[in-house]
């Protein structure tokens, strides 16, 4: 309890629940009941509050520190009610002032009915009555605006409108809007107009242009839910659109195509019934006279169950292609013919009819717009966690809303082969092949490639980078380049690793080629066998998933004579992916024996250092740079200055050698320019991460090479580097 002021009666008590000292009034009972007052810790008088046995009840006043009044209202049964009136002081204060109000707002009132603000009016210091942000009301009343009318903010848009309309007490404490209510703009145009019964939305509702006056839009109301048409028009009074209501609910729309919607035909208007605002059944397309020119069964909105029947199913796609089709489950049969023509089992034919029924008579434009739409929708439904059967549930839906089939068929290939499911996503890239215009397929082999990858299937990606190549030669490397890596050949890398092909010119500039030092044999030799150890289980997981395979990675277990050892195994990947892990480690492996002084995989006896290793050092830490998008120049200044590399004078040619050496060196046939053009050029980061793991180990052997690692980026790698 806080020492008690002297301007604090002995009487007061310190309540802890307010932090205020109290002085009450009781009834026999003990209840508050005539007056209450209320002291801060300071001992300025903060509140006065008629109680009547125990509740709130007539008049309170509140203060200001300087003594001012800073409130006042009533209670009435312990709920506000009446007028309540909120003052500014010009002196610091812990007293509350509405918010949002402007500093020349110095009088709120607020009128309440049983708790409720009914009213609200703002006063500046000349005790004038002012908008909220402390402005001056309009001091004249615009011709058209009725006497009754007053001038308030608006809650529904924050501006401020003359507004005219009438409530009724509901006798319950409450009141609420009757008839029609209208809105006007300070200058007295009519912007919206509404007609309410009991307080509920009832009859016809209009919105105006604020600067012409003309009609946007009107909808009709019943009891609080719109129910029968709602009309909106352009600000030329164009019709844009029409939407019947039936309790709340869209039945029908009718809209104005946009001028890049229309096609080469002459509809100009879409109509069509609605199911949770999506098309179905048959859409027309209308002329300038209102005569239908062309029609699209779209059949029944997009249905996940139908979709999932089709993902699950094996065979039987033409019947079920058929069957759906009755059920006019539309997204749903189009996939199942996709896999019926992906799986042979009918002729391109049927999907192409299938597609062109669905096309509608408008612009190119039109038909991109909903298909990426379509996209987005799929993006964020994979960034939420939706599976696949979701992601192409929404993609077909695309299809039926008359977006770009061929393209959203590659896009569903794409995720469904990444989220596990390669082989429909064969069928369904292989029937978008064999479906679409030469043209529009052409790109496609590109995904054809991944997805014929992810299955393993390494003659037939190459396959389609072969094709593809026709239609665009540049990616065709890089997609090219990316398989080799993913299927490469596990030679002893090393040997032939282009960053050491240029590092003789770098010697002849430097001071010292070779490592300071020369680490224990036993360190490398058991780093050795736990790189191997975890290839032999990324190998095993390969087997298990895809079978046994011609490119797998080698049996490695001649380094492993006591068995394998204790080592931390990456479970990230699945499938073919798993190579990516083996890669990583095939050059950490072979790089180790390198580094060892080995030509070929083996356990050393002895550290026999290179020759080279400064300048193979100083090539891959900057070719690693330029690979996360860092330039290397002042970095490489650093490390010449820190170290006893070359002499000072030879550093601008060393810094400029090294970056034309790492620039021209390659990851698996593509230079470091053409890597970009790769599916994922990231792989190449921690190829290099790889790489550099090894040579920083020869440097330092308690680095642990092996403990997964979050936040691998340029600042880590620089520093599991030692000086050479």
């Amino acid at each position: 309890m806080t020492e008690r002021p002297a301007t604090v009666p002995s009487e007061a008590f310190w309540d802890d629940d307010d932090a205020e000292w109290c002085l009450p009034e009781k009834d026999g009972e003990g209840e508050f009941h005539g007056l209450v007052k209320w002291w801060r810790p300071d001992g300025t008088l903060c509140c006065t509050t008629d109680y009547v046995h125990g509740t709130p009840e007539g008049a309170f006043t509140r203060f200001h520190e300087n003594g001012e009044v800073s409130r006042k209202g009533v209670f009435e049964a312990g709920t506000l009610h009446g007028l309540n009136v909120f003052h500014r002081s010009d002196d610091e204060t812990t007293e509350n002032f509405p918010r949002g109000l402007g500093d020349q707002v110095r009088r709120a009132e607020m009128d309440y009915v049983h708790g409720s603000v009914v009213g609200a009016r703002c006063y500046d210091a000349s005790d004038a009555l002012c908008m909220e942000n402390g402005e001056a009301f309009p001091d004249t009343r615009p011709n058209g605006v009725p006497e009754e009318a007053h001038f308030r903010k608006r809650e529904a848009d924050g501006e401020y409108r003359w507004v005219a309309g009438t409530v009724a007490d509901r006798g319950d404490g409450t009141i609420a809007r009757k008839g029609p209510w209208r809105w006007w703009t300070p200058e007295g145009v009519l912007v919206e107009e509404q007609a309410y019964a009991d307080g509920e939305l009832d009859g016809v509702a209009r919105v105006f242009d604020e600067d012409t006056g003309k009609l946007t839009s009107e909808v009709t109301w019943r009891a609080g839910e719109k129910h029968g048409l709602e009309r909106t028009f352009d600000e030329d009074g164009n019709f844009v659109h029409e939407i019947e209501y039936a309790e709340g609910e869209k039945r029908s729309r009718v809209r104005a195509l946009d001028e890049d919607e229309r096609g080469d035909g002459q509809a100009v208007r879409e109509r069509c019934q609605l199911i949770d605002d999506d098309p179905t059944g048959v859409v027309e397309y209308l002329d300038a006279a209102g005569m239908v020119t062309a029609t699209v069964d779209v059949g029944l909105p997009d249905d996940l169950e139908a979709t999932q029947r089709v993902l699950g199913a094996t065979a039987g796609f033409v019947a079920l292609a058929d069957e759906l089709a009755k059920e006019k489950k539309t997204g749903a049969s189009v996939f199942a013919l996709v896999r019926a023509v992906g799986r042979g089992e009918a002729p391109p034919e049927r999907l192409k009819e299938a597609v062109t029924a669905l096309a509608r008579p408008l612009s190119e434009e039109a038909a991109f717009a909903v298909t990426q739409r379509c996209n987005m929708v799929v993006s964020n439904i994979q960034r939420f966690g939706g599976g696949p059967d979701k992601c192409v549930n929404h993609l077909f839906e695309g299809i039926r809303l008359g977006g770009l089939a061929w393209r959203l068929l590659r896009v569903a290939s794409g995720i469904l082969d990444d989220m596990g499911e390669s082989r429909t996503a064969l069928e369904v890239i292989d029937a978008a092949i064999a479906a679409a215009p030469a043209d529009e397929a052409a790109p496609f082999e590109y995904t054809r490639a991944l997805v014929r990858a992810s299955m393993g299937d390494k003659a037939g990606a190459f396959e389609s980078v072969t094709t593809y190549a026709a239609h665009d030669a540049d990616h065709a490397a890089g997609l090219r380049g990316y398989l080799v890596a993913l299927f490469p050949e596990w030679a002893f890398w090393p040997a032939t690793d282009s960053r050491r092909q240029g590092t003789g010119r770098i010697a002849k500039l430097l001071t010292r080629t070779g490592p300071k030092g020369v680490p224990d044999v036993e360190p490398f030799r058991m780093a050795i066998q736990k790189s191997a150890t975890r290839l032999s289980r990324h190998r095993a997981r390969l087997v298990e998933e895809l079978g046994e395979a011609d490119w797998l990675v080698p049996d490695v277990s001649h380094l492993l004579p006591a068995g394998e050892v204790e080592v931390p195994t990456s479970g990230d990947f699945s499938g073919v992916g798993i190579q990516h892990l083996c890669r990583q480690e095939w050059t950490r492996l072979t790089w180790l024996c390198h580094f060892a002084g080995l030509d070929e995989l083996g356990l050393p006896e002895e550290i026999t250092p290179r020759d080279d290793h400064v300048a193979l050092f100083l090539i891959g830490e900057t070719r690693y740079l330029m690979a996360i998008e860092v330039d290397p120049t002042e970095h490489l200044g650093g490390r010449l200055s820190a170290g006893d590399y070359a002499d000072e004078a030879n550093y601008d040619k060393l810094i400029a050698l090294t970056k034309e050496l790492a620039g021209a060196s390659e990851w698996f046939g593509l230079k470091m320019t053409d890597v970009e053009d790769a599916p994922d050029a990231s792989f190449l980061i921690t190829d290099d991460q790889a790489f550099l793991s090894a040579m920083g180990f020869f440097n330092d052997t308690s680095f642990d090479l092996f403990t997964e690692r979050e936040g691998d980026d340029e600042e880590d790698e620089e520093d599991e580097e030692d000086d050479e």
